[in-house]
């Protein structure tokens, strides 16, 4: 009799495992269900981003080969009317991309919810299975095998006993590996909300420099009259004082490279790349770097290119320590941030500013857009580095005038 009521207890533990199993696949099954649904839907989203910035590139190559024509009042107003609708096919992608990490937002926390479920269950498998080994093991051996009829229905009570603790080892290393897993979405996740955060941002810098475009246009329409004659008289102006202010920047900047002093070790890594782009100028003489005139000579930083209203990103944290507009000369809108390690960076020429004076920003956070203002040929990041101990803002008529003592950027990058 005793035999047959320790056999119905192993029964009904089986049972009851049993079906919290069939429970579990059965809401393992409905949430990858949804999980599956949502990764169909991010699929779709990755080849509809594809296709847009296949177009994006596009409007990219257009405003290109009009930078290159010559400077006529309709070449500028076509490359306006390119930076348009550039910037719309950029609006076009970016709103998928927000649609596409709101879903990767959701099906993290999907896998979230569906790995603390296992884990709940896991535990409580874990639990039942400690319960069976508790009572099994409070059988002392002797006894067993003595009020066993047979030697194999011994063996064979051994054999699930031992089985019994495979499985709960094997329980234990599998609670262990979902905790880890659940500890990983929960990090994307963040990660995700982080770059949501950041395309929502773009999205409304982007809509601005839309209107701003809208806006050159028209000025640029009014203060002509729409008459090239007007135009190449403006143009004139404007180039001769451009000269004028370089060859002041270039007269300062050259003296104050002789006190550079206070530098970290040049290496490698110093400082993260603020744009994701291609370099299309390096730093030094400007007859070594591509672009030479007589009022031009030295270039103090590097100009990297991505596209217009790419965001642009602190190379380092820090404080920001001054910022700007000079309008259509010198920098246009910058913003210098201060090192603890010495240096000062500079981004400059953008379309618009993310960040204020004053802000501590960490390393990677958007300070601001990719733009064409102040003396520029195209849209492009200035991004200059400076020696702390020689920097300083002076104001000038066009506005406040960033200066000091520089070093090639790709010594730090």
């Amino acid at each position: 009799m005793r035999m047959i009521r320790i056999n119905t207890n192993k029964i009904c533990i089986i049972s009851i495992i049993s079906t919290i199993s069939i429970l579990v696949s059965y809401v393992a099954f409905a949430q990858q269900s949804e999980l599956d649904l949502l990764q169909e839907q991010i699929k779709l989203k990755e080849a509809e981003i594809a296709r847009l910035e296949i177009e994006a590139e596009k409007f990219r190559e257009n405003i290109s080969q009009t930078q290159g024509q010559k400077k006529t009042l309709q070449n500028q107003l076509k490359t306006i009317e390119n930076r348009i609708s550039s910037l719309q096919s950029d609006l076009k992608v970016t709103k998928v991309k927000i649609a596409k990490t709101e879903l990767n937002v959701k099906s993290l926390a999907n896998q979230i919810n569906k790995k603390q479920s296992e884990i709940g269950e896991r535990k409580a498998g874990i639990g039942k299975s400690l319960r069976a080994m508790a009572y099994l093991d409070n059988e002392n051996i002797v006894l067993s095998l003595l009020r066993s009829d047979r030697l194999s229905d011994f063996l064979s009570e051994a054999r699930y006993f031992s089985n019994l603790q495979d499985s709960l080892y094997n329980d234990f290393r599998l609670l262990a590996q979902a905790r880890k897993n659940l500890e990983d979405f929960k990090i994307g996740e963040e990660d995700k909300k982080i770059e949501l955060v950041d395309l929502r941002k773009s999205l409304t810098a982007q809509n601005t420099l839309v209107e701003n475009q809208k806006k050159e246009k028209n000025q640029l329409l009014i203060e002509t009259k729409n008459q090239e004659k007007n135009y190449q008289k403006q143009l004139l102006e404007v180039q001769k004082k451009q000269a004028e202010i370089q060859q002041e920047i270039f007269g300062l900047e050259d003296k104050l490279r002789g006190k550079i002093s206070g530098l970290p070790m040049a290496r490698a890594g110093v400082l993260a790349w603020p744009l994701a782009g291609i370099v299309t100028q390096t730093y030094g003489p400007t007859n070594e770097t591509g672009f030479y005139n007589l009022a031009y000579k030295f270039h103090n930083g590097i100009d990297i290119a991505a596209s217009l209203g790419a965001p642009v990103r602190a190379a380092l944290e820090g404080d920001v320590l001054a910022s700007g507009d000079n309008g259509k000369y010198a920098y246009g809108q910058w913003i210098a941030i201060k090192h603890q390690n010495g240096l000062i960076t500079l981004y400059a020429h953008l379309s618009a500013k993310a960040a204020i004076v004053g802000q501590y920003v960490d390393e990677g956070q958007i300070i601001g857009y990719e733009g064409a203002s102040g003396f520029v040929t195209g849209p492009h990041l200035h991004f200059t580095v400076y020696s702390a101990n020689t920097f300083k803002v002076e104001q000038r008529w066009f506005g406040l005038l960033p200066l000091g003592g520089s070093v090639n950027p790709l010594d730090y990058l």
